[in-house]
């Protein structure tokens, strides 16, 4: 027999239920008269806890849930509130205000289906009830379902024309929807409605930034400055505007402006936001240390101040900030995350993994932990765990712009067009004021040609909001090499450089131009007033080496390399280049006296050494190889190019294996990208018998180099220790194929001879 479905009123189920008796209502009534004596006298922790007695003694009392709610949300305890409104309005179901504020928090909460269900329920009270419409379309939209969103809010806006929210919120979905002329048309109608009101005007300034207007955005908002000259949202969407528009100068007054009015610390976050992103690192470093000496503040600033010192190569300083915070909480989610960073950074990737880990321990809904942790992944080499820790962050704040930027990123790596346009689409529209998001979306459009025509309307528009952005005109340039249209990219990187004389991505393609046109010439006079202009910078020394190589220049190809060697002792591609001219011309002798003599004139010089043993290895002297590695690390400890190659030296003899991976990973602390050492690292699990472990930095090479022999080889030997023979198979003869002789091709050919399939 089928039971059927008894309502009964909450008074009478509560005192239906054991623990609820007619005393314990009494009681809880008692409680929430005393709770409501401390609340009216500013007592919020007692009130709280008067509340939260009633609650316990009379669970299905939705009064005391919702006085208990409002109470933490006067104590600024939101997380708190969120499940007591939420009680509150299951059980209160008539009381639709409550059901509208439950909707809307479980809308901030990301919980649109559970807000979708609420305004249900006051819509099928009142089908005319605009707050629940607004709800529902809200709802909709975030489920990605915008077309039905916007057809609730054009109901909504029927009913009640005169409701500007309504109609800023229609405005908002039909940006998004790329409808512009509507969007425009509901923000105007919203800015009349309100009779141009604030509010109505960020919405319509907000608008014209978007789609790249920004003097009428300037004009409207100016506008309702004049008549509110302190409004607090009217001088943040200023600030937001002149940083989007390239002025960022003028945004400072605005920024100020919120600093003196708020009653919280988050404009003074702002403030040293905006100074760090200009490149004021005093300015900022004083916001942040102002901030530091409130209590409350502490951790939140020192760890801005962290991030500031290690972009100013300030390693050593900013771990030991961060440690300071974490010895005060050291359960600080934030901190570990930033610690995490900063370890990864510095290619520490056991310790960033262990420290990560701890913050999602200490807050699993921290969402930067989850970007953190996707980093250490990726770092780890382990792309899909990566893949789940974005979407993690993303599942708590689905307009986190680091996770969906870095997960495009990833996905353009892997060449998964869709995903990465998918992505990059979503940071647009929650972040369009976001450069980086747009120039993303740019580089995922370029994986596919049939995309190209979207990128250069994507780029039209991006060149017409920042003319002066020089990472804008070098992106269309790219797109332009791509599709060969050679005098289109040399416009699009000249002007970039016209910006910025230091881009090293537009001298690039205008070099790659040079070089396709055999205008060697012209290409090595372009890298020489590079290298006038930055003498201390190594990319163009090596690219000017590429140039003179092919055109035959030899004496200044080994300038360039032997300065880009004394500039960054520790970059191996100088020291290999140059390893390759001096054996291409017989000169390996005369090298190994010019740089004796060298060694001698600067006994403290990394370079010298470092070189010195690449030439003794060209000369299958291994003793003396070691030893002038062995003396460039006395001088320098973490130099990384002689770290890593006496490491190899330990792996291809087989001794001291710990010795030379605690020596790679030396190198790789350094270098932390760096594909050589990646080689260097697998090759000694490998020799170690851990291919498991080796693979993933082996194939991080592979997939980087495709064509180098050694790689490959290491690949196979590494698949073949595992049993998987067909990979090995491939690899191997790849190697074998790309040169026969190369030193290991008889272990390879033994190896090969080992495989059953």
């Amino acid at each position: 027999m089928k039971t059927a479905a008894i309502l009964l009123p909450a008074a009478l189920l509560c005192a239906l239920l054991a623990g609820c008796s007619g005393d314990a209502v009494t009681r809880a009534a008692a409680y929430l008269e005393s709770g409501d004596a401390h609340f009216r006298a500013g007592r919020l922790s007692e009130a709280a806890l008067e509340y939260r007695n009633a609650v316990e003694l009379d669970p299905a009392n939705g009064d005391a849930h919702l006085r208990l709610a409002e109470a933490y949300v006067a104590a600024g305890r939101m997380r708190n509130a969120f499940p007591e409104y939420i009680q509150a309005a299951d059980i209160l179901i008539e009381d639709t205000e409550l059901q509208i504020k439950a909707g809307n928090l479980l809308l901030n909460g990301g919980l649109f289906k559970e807000a979708q269900d609420r305004a249900r329920v006051v819509l099928q009270r009142n089908a005319q009830d605009v707050d629940g419409l607004l709800l529902l379309g809200n709802a909709l939209a975030g489920l990605k379902n915008l077309e039905d969103a916007v057809s609730v809010l054009e109901r909504a806006a029927e009913i009640d024309p005169g409701r500007s929210s309504t109609l800023t919120n229609l405005g908002v979905f039909r940006l998004a929807q790329e409808n512009t002329q509507g969007a425009e048309e509901a923000f105007r109608q919203a800015f009349d409605a309100g009779g141009g009101s604030p509010d109505t005007a960020v919405g319509l300034g907000n608008f014209y930034r978007a789609v790249g207007r920004h003097e009428d955005a300037e004009r409207v908002l100016r506008e309702a400055l004049a008549r509110e000259p302190r409004n607090t949202r009217v001088n943040d969407a200023l600030a937001a505007l002149y940083v989007d528009a390239g002025r960022p100068a003028e945004a400072e007054p605005h920024l100020k402006t919120l600093v003196d009015l708020a009653a919280d610390s988050g404009p003074r976050y702002a403030l040293g936001n905006y100074y760090t992103t200009v490149e004021r690192l005093d300015d900022a470093v004083a916001t942040f240390e102002a901030l530091a000496r409130e209590p409350a503040e502490y951790a939140r600033a020192t760890g801005r101040i962290a991030l500031i010192e290690h972009a100013r190569g300030n390693r050593a300083r900013a771990l030991t900030l961060i440690d300071e915070v974490l010895s005060r909480e050291n359960a600080n989610a934030e901190a570990l995350s930033i610690k995490a960073r900063l370890e990864l950074a510095g290619g520490n990737v056991t310790n960033a993994r262990t420290t990560v880990n701890d913050a999602l321990r200490a807050d699993p809904n921290f969402v930067n932990a989850h970007v953190v942790s996707a980093r250490v992944f990726l770092a780890e080499r382990n792309i899909e765990d990566a893949r789940r820790a974005y979407l993690s962050a993303l599942q708590l704040d689905q307009t986190s712009l680091s996770a969906l930027l870095e997960l495009s990123d990833l996905h353009i790596r892997l060449g998964e067009a869709d995903s990465a346009i998918q992505r990059a689409t979503e940071a647009v529209r929650a972040h369009s004021d976001s450069l980086g998001a747009h120039l993303t979306l740019v580089r995922a459009l370029t994986l596919r040609l049939e995309d190209h025509s979207r990128a250069k309307q994507a780029l039209e528009v991006l060149l017409a909001e920042y003319p002066r952005e020089p990472a804008v005109h070098a992106a269309a340039g790219s797109v332009y090499l791509d599709e060969r249209d050679l005098v289109a990219a040399a416009r699009s990187f000249e002007a970039a450089l016209a910006i910025d004389p230091q881009s090293f991505e537009a001298l690039a393609g205008l070099v790659s131009i040079d070089m396709t046109a055999r205008r060697f010439a012209a290409a090595a006079a372009r890298l020489d007033a590079a290298v006038q202009r930055t003498p201390r910078s190594v990319e163009p020394l090596l690219l000017a080496a590429t140039v003179y190589s092919a055109s035959g220049d030899t004496a200044k190809e080994e300038e360039a390399l032997r300065r880009a060697m004394t500039l960054a002792p520790d970059e191996p591609a100088a020291y290999a280049r140059l390893a390759q001219l001096y054996m291409s011309q017989n000169r390996l002798p005369d090298a190994t006296r010019q740089f004796t003599e060298l060694a001698r004139v600067e006994p403290r010089s990394v370079a010298a050494p470092t070189m010195l043993g690449v030439l003794a290895y060209a000369q299958n002297d291994t003793a003396e190889a070691r030893r002038w590695w062995e003396t460039a690390l006395a001088a320098n400890p973490r130099a990384a190019a002689a770290a890593n190659n006496l490491a190899w030296l330990h792996a291809e003899s087989g001794e001291s294996l710990d010795v030379a991976l605690s020596l790679a990973e030396t190198a790789k602390s350094q270098l932390p990208d760096e594909v050589e050492i990646d080689d260097t690292i697998g090759w000694i699990y490998v020799k170690q018998g851990l291919a498991a472990k080796a693979l993933p930095y082996l194939e991080l090479a592979l997939d980087k180099q495709p064509e180098n022999v050694m790689f490959q080889f290491h690949a196979g030997m590494a698949y073949a220790q595992l049993g998987e023979d067909s990979r090995a198979r491939r690899a191997l003869e790849k190697a074998l194929a790309l040169n026969p002789t190369f030193p290991g091709a008889q272990e390879a050919r033994t190896t090969l001879g080992t495989l059953v399939f």
